[in-house]
């Protein structure tokens, strides 16, 4: 056997292999966000600007803010996940743990979750929605927020 083939054979075994390239890191849902429009059921409205806020802090706290009145809960996500995940709330089995899913295009935040509470409906029928839509009988909210430039 000749030594070039061998050679060759060798060179080939022992290159390394081509490593993937590496895709960057998920744009961050931390910081405060705006709602812009907000569809529920298949009906697309603006609320007043400013009035329907978000903060989404690094150490997994949420704030809601509507006008005047405003929430605290937790929140986890998961950016890894296609669509990537957002839970709210707490799973204590009454109905708080609010499945949704979310997308950052730049400086917009989109939100698809299951609509508010309703008499009657049992919270197991909450479950996480597949795609970013909100069509009439659909009881999901589809929420479109822009970020809030951070102020110095």
């Amino acid at each position: 056997m000749s030594a070039i083939p061998v050679l060759g054979l060798a060179l080939i075994l022992g290159a390394p292999v081509p490593k993937e390239a590496k895709k960057p890191d998920a744009p961050s849902i931390v910081g405060e966000w705006t709602c812009v429009e907000v569809t529920y059921n298949g009906r697309t409205d603006q609320p007043k600007p400013g009035s329907l806020r978000r903060v989404f802090k690094a150490d997994g706290e949420m704030i809601c803010h509507m006008d005047d009145v405003w929430s605290r809960s937790p929140y986890s996500v998961d950016p890894k996940k296609d669509p990537a995940t957002l839970d709210t709330g707490t799973n204590d089995g009454k109905g708080s743990l609010e499945l949704a899913i979310y997308k950052i295009e730049k400086d917009t935040l989109t939100l698809c979750l299951p609509g508010p509470e309703l008499p009657g409906r049992p919270a197991i029928a909450r479950k996480r929605p597949v795609t970013f839509d909100a069509p009439a009988g659909s009881r999901l909210t589809l929420m479109v927020f822009k970020r809030v430039e951070k102020k110095e």
